[in-house]
């Protein structure tokens, strides 16, 4: 749901694949229909497994779980730095203070700098659970989840 979310804001500037995806499926019917209440359609969209170049040739990779996370660093190693979870990216965004759309690298750059001044958190608090086992209203509220965490960060993102 993030990449949509964020391609309905930016145009088109992300990808999304799964850690543990089975290549050429639909969006989860609930997901489906969560993005569709938002006017976003879908419908033609087939998941994809992630690779190590995909990691690899990303300036930037936010994932919604820490587990994902490490499996993004394990595919890519080199990209250690610009792996995070959307909700920790969202945090180090924020108390980076950034105003002004810039470059992914001159976020990166801003959070890097702040990094080590951000009290931790525990590690629930950088997780979105997958409601893909849930209902309609659980799909809806994890949609929601990302929106928010998502908005900070695109509002500070100069994409291409």
């Amino acid at each position: 749901m993030a990449e949509f979310l964020a391609r309905a804001t930016t145009g088109g500037a992300a990808v999304s694949a799964g850690t543990h995806a089975v290549a050429g499926r639909p969006v989860h019917p609930h997901a489906l229909t969560a993005l569709a209440e938002e006017g976003i359609d879908a419908s033609g969209f087939r998941s994809r497994a992630l690779t190590a170049s995909l990691v690899g040739e990303a300036s930037l990779t936010l994932t919604a779980t820490r587990e994902q996370r490490g499996a993004c660093t394990r595919l890519a190693p080199r990209q250690l730095g610009q792996v995070f979870t959307l909700r920790q990216f969202a945090r180090l965004v924020e108390a980076a203070g950034l105003r002004a759309p810039t470059t992914v690298d001159g976020v990166l750059e801003a959070v890097v700098a702040v990094r080590s001044n951000v009290q931790p958190v525990p590690p629930s608090s950088d997780e979105i659970a997958d409601p893909v086992a849930g209902t309609l209203d659980d799909m809806r509220a994890c949609l929601r989840l990302i929106q928010r965490d998502l908005a900070p960060v695109l509002a500070v993102l100069k994409l291409p």
